[in-house]
């Protein structure tokens, strides 16, 4: 071998050297090809793949390994193995017997996915439309634009009702410079003083009524300030002080007796007949049960109330208490046992005097006697309630009827004297009140009485006799009256059930009425005359 060809063999050795030590680590695979490691696995597992699943597998595109660091390629070699990275597939339709079409993605080899797509795929799913959840209602209220929860507060607050300013018409039935206030009880006297300084009001009056749960407070305004000023800077503050629960004027109530004859001697009594009460009373004379009458002062030492039990309060607490006609009529009624024959003389009597008269006027009360006397019967121990008055809606008095009527005393009230154009008269008016009329000896309506739907039935009440102050009689009219006759009889079926509520009672009343002939509704009767035997007599 001659010189040339033996240094021409070396220079190709090196060559070949040089190239192979310039060669990159990566082992390139082709399509469908595997390297030992994958091979060796694959044909493991060929005995539980199907043969569809090995027709796939050919269809794969070609992988790569790339370099590991620190192999001693050149950074121009990592450039050119990235760009044989084969790419992410577009998922494609995939056919499939008896389904409609559906897109397979096919998964990336590079399970390590660059940091910038990673950020890129998180702002794409925040800018994605989020589907909305309804949750099951809970004790939680949702506020959609702060996506936050408000807690709840679980204490059971007072009852607040957003006082307005009486009609005009209710107004006039009201004392012109006094504003009640109801507060809840645990307010402290020093507490209420100052919230009346801050109204530039009086405090007058300030009673604690546990039946209501409240203070009831009275407030005096001062000479030359309107009552309606006063009401609505008292309202205006109600708005933002929780302590004050309702606002409203003191108001005014008229007994319901329209007419009062001349005293007599003669005893002509014809509501006995009219109700059947001496059939009632060979079942029933109304032994013990408490009947309140909220009233005037009576006269307790009248004959006809002679061994009567009666207990006496003054709900006034102003003045020396008097004795007047309206409240002794109306006890004699309920519970004469002389020459009158009362409804229910075996009653006691529970006298309240919430209504006084002034020198040649008619006997008032306000919402304060009024509510006072009630909370009073009801602590001593009344079964019946005898409201013998009429006058403008109340709120307070409302709260009051009905926090009786939940301790189960039954309300009777007149229907009202004000004649067949009149509005509706409360107390009579309030839901769960007996509301009665008045009939004559003939089963006429009395011509003064109220009409309307509230009514409930009729009892006599035109020319009835009753006891008067100084032992004597006076003949009156008027729905006064006839509500005295329900309440005795109320007490006569109180007795043969002690545990009668006020619903049964009324339904009691107006299925056993009786029904004159000239259509009761029709001539504002209600469901008719009552019939006290046959009311006593349907309690079995």
């Amino acid at each position: 071998m001659s010189p040339l060809v033996s240094s021409l063999r070396k220079i190709l050795s090196a060559v070949l050297v040089a190239s192979l030590l310039t060669t990159p680590v990566g082992v390139v695979q082709a399509k469908g090809g595997k390297s030992g490691d994958h091979k060796k696995r694959d044909d493991d597992d060929k005995g539980q793949k199907s043969s569809s699943n090995n027709k796939n597998e050919k269809g794969k595109e070609a992988k790569t390994k790339v370099p590991k660091r620190g192999s001693g390629a050149s950074e121009k070699e990592k450039e050119r193995a990235e760009k044989k990275k084969p790419q992410r597939e577009e998922s494609k339709p995939v056919k499939q017997a008896g389904r409609p079409e559906r897109h397979v993605a096919k998964k990336d080899a590079n399970k390590h996915e660059p940091a910038n797509n990673k950020n890129e795929r998180r702002k794409e799913l925040v800018k994605r439309p989020q589907k909305l959840v309804h949750l099951p209602a809970s004790p939680f209220k949702f506020a959609p634009s702060r996506f936050a929860f408000e807690q709840p507060s679980f204490a059971t607050p007072q009852p607040r009702a957003r006082s307005t300013i009486p009609p005009a018409a209710d107004l006039r039935r009201s004392r012109t410079r006094e504003v009640v206030v109801a507060l809840p009880d645990h307010i402290s006297d020093s507490d209420t003083l100052t919230l009346g300084s801050g109204l530039s009001l009086d405090v007058t009056v300030q009673n604690r009524l546990p039946l209501l749960g409240m203070k009831i407070v009275r407030l005096r305004v001062p000479e030359g300030r309107d009552i309606t000023q006063a009401l609505t800077a008292v309202i205006d503050q109600s708005v933002t002080d929780e302590r004050i629960l309702e606002v409203q004027p003191n108001f005014v109530f008229e007994t319901a007796q329209a007419a009062i004859g001349a005293m007599v001697s003669s005893i002509p009594q014809y509501a006995t007949e009219k109700v059947r009460l001496g059939e009632a009373h060979r079942i029933s004379l109304g032994r013990n049960v408490r009947v309140a009458v909220i009233d005037t002062g009576l006269d307790g030492t009248h004959p006809e109330l002679a061994g009567v039990a009666i207990e006496s309060f003054d709900a006034i607490g102003e003045g020396s208490p008097t004795t007047e006609a309206h409240g002794t009529a109306v006890a004699g009624i309920v519970a004469a046992r002389q020459q009158i024959r009362g409804m229910a003389p075996d009653a006691r009597v529970l006298a309240v005097r919430a209504f006084a008269a002034a020198a040649g006027q008619r006997p008032e009360a306000t919402t304060l006697s009024i509510i006072n006397g009630i909370h009073w019967a009801i602590a001593n121990g009344a079964r019946v309630i005898n409201m013998s008055f009429a006058g403008p809606k109340d709120a307070l008095l409302q709260r009051a009827i009905e926090a009786g009527i939940a301790k189960g005393v039954i309300f009777v009230a007149a229907a009202g004297n004000g004649g067949p154009t009149a509005a509706q008269a409360y107390p009579a008016a309030y839901p769960g009140v007996i509301a009665v009329t008045a009939i004559d000896s003939n089963d006429q309506l009395y011509g003064m009485a109220n009409r309307g739907e509230y009514i409930a039935l009729a009892a006599p009440g035109v020319d009835i006799l009753a006891p008067a102050p100084n032992s004597s009689y006076e003949m009156s009219s008027g729905t006064s009256l006839a509500a005295a006759h329900v309440s005795g009889i109320i007490a006569l079926m109180l007795e043969r059930r002690p545990t009668l509520s006020a619903e049964e009672a009324r339904s009691i009343l107006k299925r056993t009425a009786r029904d004159p002939g000239h259509t009761a509704m029709l001539n504002g009767l209600g469901a008719g005359i009552i019939d006290a035997a046959r009311a006593v007599a349907d309690i079995k």
